[in-house]
């Protein structure tokens, strides 16, 4: 399940992401040293992942501080990225004041605690706590992750995130 996810979120960073994160994860993701998993569901949203609790604030500096739970995260416990859903406009309709981030795995402030299905296979909760994260992670224009998401969806609902042609480009 590893590698369609990471080739569908190396798609959407092809598409949407800053020079400096296609730069850092997209030849990664094309030699097979990085796994990318999906930060979309929430444990009070179930499948609506527009209605996203998961909040990222934008610093001072620029940079943004993630605070928020995501479920159905499989694959975390491997990932090196997670393609992330967060609030970044509350007082904003449900559909819109959402942004999407490529979050590096390793920084502090994420915890990723199994969960097991009644077959026994692994998910994952994972938990992000002030969790600071550059603003050159940012996917896509800030609160625009609808159309993001809907390149994602796209991709996800026509089986397009098994072609594999980025992977000769690094």
């Amino acid at each position: 399940i590893t590698g369609p996810i990471t080739n569908q979120v190396a798609q959407i960073v092809m598409r949407f992401a800053t020079d400096d994160a296609k730069q850092e994860a997209l030849p990664r993701f094309a030699r097979g040293e990085a796994l990318a998993c999906l930060g979309f569901s929430e444990p009070s949203c179930g499948s609506d992942v527009f209605a996203a609790k998961t909040r990222a604030t934008r610093t001072d500096d620029g940079d943004w501080l993630i605070e928020g739970q995501k479920i159905f995260t499989t694959a975390a416990n491997l990932a090196d990225y997670c393609f992330l859903l967060a609030r970044t406009d509350p007082d904003a309709p449900k559909h819109a004041g959402l942004t999407l981030f490529l979050v590096p795995m390793d920084l502090p402030g994420i915890e990723v605690h199994p969960v097991y299905t009644v077959q026994d296979e692994r998910t994952n909760i994972t938990y992000l706590s002030d969790v600071r994260l550059p603003d050159r992670y940012r996917v896509g224009e800030v609160n625009a992750g609808t159309s993001v998401m809907a390149a994602t969806l796209e991709l996800e609902h026509s089986g397009d995130q098994y072609r594999i042609s980025f992977w000769n480009m690094y």
